[in-house]
């Protein structure tokens, strides 16, 4: 495979959250150039597309079990915090999700977040923790019981989940938007290292 082969995938995928042709180039040019220790941005670079992807042909497989789609971007989530701040180790993943989104989502990305998600009982929007926490629930509820049909991302309509109460009212496309940006910016994060 040519080297512009592997690179046109990446290009590809990245596309839409870019401006123009030259900035898109620039970003995966100096991911895809680093190596060695220094070679972060590069991992973090592969890994949103690696797992997003995956995200994406849940939908393909489980057509509306947005619970398989949550999970795959949680686990990019985690995976991008911990390589972004080089931590090694197995644990803190709960802790390194919501890093993710804290440290590297835009504030207007965070506001949507919120915006997205109200607690049933009384409505009101929840914070950025609040989202993350229940997204992570979502997480695990597919990791360690393989439930993935009891949480919806909205449809043209809010969707009121009662197994990790919310009422949601953001798309599975505008949190997978979400999460590659904030993977940009984190990626991004780690050119100058």
């Amino acid at each position: 495979m040519s080297n512009e082969t592997s690179i046109s995938k990446w290009l590809d995928f990245y596309r839409p959250f870019f401006a123009d042709e030259p900035t898109l180039a620039a970003f995966v040019d100096s991911c895809a150039a680093q190596s060695g220790a220094t070679r972060a941005a590069k991992i973090i670079m592969h890994q949103v597309r690696r797992l997003v992807v995956l995200a994406d042909e849940m939908q393909g497989l489980r057509s509306r079990r947005d619970s398989l789609s949550v999970f795959w971007y949680m686990v990019c989530a985690e995976a991008v915090s911990k390589l972004q701040a080089e931590f090694e180790a197995e644990a803190r993943s709960h802790e390194h999700a919501l890093r993710f989104f804290t440290d590297f989502s835009s504030a207007a990305d965070k506001q949507r977040m919120t915006g997205g998600f109200r607690h049933p009982d009384n409505l009101l929007p929840m914070t950025l923790s609040q989202v993350v926490d229940t997204l992570y629930a979502v997480r695990c509820s597919v990791a360690h019981e393989g439930n993935y049909w009891e949480f919806t991302m909205a449809e043209g309509l809010d969707m009121i989940n009662m197994a990790q109460p919310a009422i949601v009212s953001m798309t599975l496309g505008e949190l997978r938007d979400i999460v590659v940006r904030t993977g940009i910016v984190a990626a991004r994060s780690r050119l100058s290292h």
